[in-house]
């Protein structure tokens, strides 16, 4: 079975109780998606509400102040509904929602999660084993603007509003640690998420 191959991503921000994620362009049905929920506030509120569909991989908090930055990475398969996609949070947070769309059925294996609690200018996530081939994604959602990021080997897919995404293809086994260097001295979370094909099924989560 052939990696699967990363579509396209869309990215929305605000600041209310609602952080709402938008379809990526070219989506088509049978995609698997992640959408990556960042939300800061001196204490971030919890989700109440997920929309219908939705999957958790995985979440995680900095602690510090003057402001907490959360993580919240959720994964489904699209049934070619157009969106958008509400996530109620208990407060109106500062937020950014990117959903990515990869092709074809997956098997998402998560890391555990990071969180970079003391302000500083690399941004670290944790190994994930992937069972074969794998397309790995990074994600860092940061307290404060990154200022720009570089993440050494990967692509970049969004870097805006306190959140980093990158991928790459890896082979089979742990992957190691990854990080992001950002301009700006931030406090962050980060967490790899690594997709492999799906021999069948509509929505597989290898491990969390």
């Amino acid at each position: 079975m052939s990696v699967p191959v990363f579509r396209s991503i869309s990215t929305a921000n605000g600041s209310t109780k609602n952080a709402a994620g938008t379809l990526p362009a070219d989506s088509v049905e049978g995609d698997y998606l992640l959408a990556a929920v960042r939300n800061i506030e001196n204490t971030p509120s919890a989700i109440s509400t997920v929309p219908d569909g939705w999957n958790l991989l995985q979440q995680t908090t900095t602690s510090g102040t003057p402001a907490d930055v959360q993580l919240s990475l959720y994964a489904k398969v699209s049934t070619g509904e157009a969106g958008p996609w509400t996530w109620v949070l208990g407060s109106a947070d500062a937020w950014t929602v990117d959903v990515i769309a990869v092709t074809g059925k997956s098997v998402a294996q998560v890391s555990d999660k990071q969180a970079n609690s003391t302000a500083g200018t690399t941004q670290t996530a944790p190994t994930v084993t992937a069972t074969s081939s794998a397309l790995l994604f990074g994600f860092w959602a940061c307290n404060a603007d990154a200022g720009g990021a570089t993440e050494a080997g990967m692509t970049e897919r969004a870097d805006g509003n306190g959140l980093v995404i990158a991928s790459e293809e890896v082979a089979a086994g742990a992957t190691g640690t990854r990080s992001a260097v950002t301009a700006n001295s931030v406090r962050s979370v980060g967490a790899l998420v690594a997709l492999t094909a799906a021999s069948s099924g509509d929505f597989l989560i290898g491990s969390m």
